[in-house]
């Protein structure tokens, strides 16, 4: 009996069939908003395929993997179907963005080497949703935006980006949720939004607080141990229970975090690592941590 394709085998069976297709027949296809991972993964398996990734923005975090010329693209009006999968097996996609298996930033290489993404907005392949909000009601945070666009049906791939000041959301989605999210996402944490297209110009960079720990190793044990003030017995359990997440996938066991590494604790925060600020007296590390605000 066949064992079942982990997250890892059937992302790279998903993109290795699309790319086959294309050379075959010239038809290009596209995928769901991809984590870092995917996106180095999906980058090395498209070798000299032509392809690009369409995240909003330069150095967006989530980005689409498009897999076709211009040319090819004009021609196939690729981007008209409802999820903009049409050379997916759908049912394979579902199984592998509800599977569980997630694939790791070691077996996909650095976050800090993304592929290049495109510098302009092209609404064929995302737009920006922008909402101004009352934040003397609430301050809202982007697991509060996540969470609604979550709650009311959507997969998360179908989302790119979020952006959240005291002022303003902005939300990268697939074109064709976007009269779903204007028309569904109305409150926020009992606070009134209203979305509507929108350019990335005024969309907020990342914002952080700038924290330092004190940690006897690089190893995310240690790590979550610090951030979460909890011991390191119970920072592997929250391992063990799929509560963290390293570069947007989720931790299934200890490893060493490198520098400009993101770490994600559910109810504590995200996290980006920073550099070595020196060795206490006692011998542990002194960490620059960014929490993402």
């Amino acid at each position: 009996m066949s064992q079942p394709l982990t997250g890892h085998e059937q992302f790279s069976k998903l993109i290795s069939n699309g790319i086959a297709r294309y050379e075959k027949s010239g038809k290009p296809f596209m995928t769901g908003f991809l984590t870092p991972a995917e996106q180095n993964l999906a980058a090395r398996l498209c070798g000299k395929v032509e392809h690009r990734f369409e995240g909003g923005r330069a150095g967006a975090t989530r980005a689409r993997l498009v897999v076709g010329s211009e040319t090819d693209l004009e021609e196939d009006n690729a981007w008209n179907s409802f999820r903009n999968y049409d050379n997916w097996d759908e049912s394979d996609w579902n199984e592998y963005t509800t599977s569980g298996d997630e694939i790791h930033q070691d077996a996909a290489g650095s976050q800090a080497d993304l592929p290049e993404q495109e510098e302009v907005l092209d609404e064929r392949f995302v737009v920006v949703l922008k909402s101004a909000y009352d934040s003397r009601m609430k301050t809202l945070s982007h697991s509060d935006v996540l969470g609604a666009l979550m709650h009311s049906g959507l997969e998360r791939d179908a989302i790119g980006d979020i952006a959240v000041d005291d002022q303003s959301i902005y939300v990268v989605c697939l074109p064709s949720l976007k009269e779903y999210i204007e028309q569904t996402i109305t409150r926020i944490g009992n606070v009134p939004v209203d979305f509507h297209s929108a350019g990335v110009q005024g969309m907020p960079e990342a914002s952080f607080e700038d924290l330092k720990i004190n940690t006897a190793s690089m190893r995310a044990d240690c790590i979550v141990s610090a951030l979460a003030h909890c011991s390191r017995t119970g920072a592997k359990d929250m391992i063990c229970q799929g509560f963290v997440k390293v570069n947007d996938e989720v931790l299934e066991s200890v490893k060493t975090l490198c520098n400009n590494d993101t770490i994600s604790v559910r109810r504590v925060g995200k996290f980006r690592i920073g550099e070595l600020d020196g060795v206490s007296r006692k011998g542990r590390l002194i960490v620059h941590i960014y929490k993402y605000q």
